[in-house]
């Protein structure tokens, strides 16, 4: 009876050991495993992290996109109301070329005019040689 119990206590012993190394093991799994979590956690904390820089440089980047289109709206907008100026000089230019055209004209026609004036002016002064020609050659007669 005492070496059955031996034996039994031998068996129970190394159940008893197994059961220990089972749980030895199992606690050291349930170490890696925390580990692991914990690895994952500090993983998924850095991706949350850079996701969220991500957005803040998309943030700014979409703010210049903005502003740069804001500033290329103004610039147009400068470049279209100088384009409407530099049309209303345009027109300025051309309506006084035209009076000075027509100025011009006028001058041509008055130029003409003098001249025809000055021409008939030449020939009553010869005319008036003539006949005091004619009176002084009359009152040499006399």
């Amino acid at each position: 009876a005492a070496v059955k119990e031996r034996e039994l206590a031998e068996k129970a012993a190394a159940t008893e050991k197994g059961e220990a190394a089972k749980a030895a093991e199992a606690e050291a799994e349930a170490s890696r495993e925390r580990e692991a979590a914990e690895e994952a956690a500090t993983a998924e904390a850095e991706d949350t992290r850079l996701a969220a820089e991500a957005a803040a440089k998309l943030q700014e980047e979409e703010t210049r996109a903005a502003e740069a289109a804001a500033r290329v709206r103004e610039e147009r907008q400068r470049v279209a109301d100088a384009v409407a100026h530099l049309a209303e000089e345009e027109k300025h230019v051309a309506e006084a070329a035209a009076v000075l055209e027509e100025e011009q004209q006028h001058a041509a026609e008055a130029a003409a005019v003098l001249e025809e004036e000055q021409k008939r002016v030449e020939e009553a002064v010869a005319r008036l040689k003539e006949e005091e020609a004619r009176v002084a050659a009359a009152a040499a007669k006399l």
